[in-house]
């Protein structure tokens, strides 16, 4: 992972430590990429179980591949890691994903994710049920099959076509 910013403090402790990040904030991933204003990590280790969360602030932008492990930075915004109850007979893409992003506490840009979407994201889908899933891999599990992933900026959660070549109908290689 790498992080810049225009200003770095670092706060250490016997059992952790906290960086805080300030003004022109960049965190890259490999497979995420987050600017903002402000990020804090923090982190501590506690019978050798290390424990650690990452608050972004600030004109938060999140972009990245929806398929990154779970804890990457596009989990930074803490309410992708809610557990989620969802269950519908029939729903589009867009509904299913604004009900999510409402269960944990995030808006949903409703015409800019059509606009980058369309018509992808008017598909329907048909006998969802997500039990105990965290709100990040509940996206996952709706928007990959059709070629979608998804940003939150600022709190507000976005649709955007996956990058080409890496959609529902591009040839998947594996190295198996």
């Amino acid at each position: 992972m790498k992080l810049a910013s225009e200003r770095l403090t670092v706060d250490r402790w016997p059992s952790g430590e906290r960086i805080t990040a300030e003004t022109n904030v960049v965190i890259d991933s490999g497979t995420n990429h987050i600017t903002c204003d402000r990020a804090v990590y923090a982190y501590t280790v506690q019978n050798g179980v290390t424990n650690g969360t990452l608050t972004t602030t600030g004109h938060v932008m999140i972009t990245g591949d929806p398929d990154a492990s779970k804890g990457a930075a596009g989990s930074a915004d803490p309410r992708l890691e809610k557990k989620v109850v969802y269950s519908t007979k029939q729903a589009s893409v867009q509904d299913i994903v604004r009900s999510l992003a409402e269960l944990v506490g995030l808006k949903y840009n409703w015409q800019k994710s059509f606009d980058q979407t369309d018509p992808l994201c008017r598909k329907w889908v048909w006998n969802v049920t997500i039990d105990g899933k965290t709100c990040q891999q509940a996206l996952e599990q709706i928007l990959k099959p059709v070629g979608l992933r998804y940003q939150v900026e600022d709190g507000v959660l976005v649709l955007s076509r996956q990058d080409e070549g890496s959609g529902p109908d591009a040839e998947q290689h594996s190295g198996k």
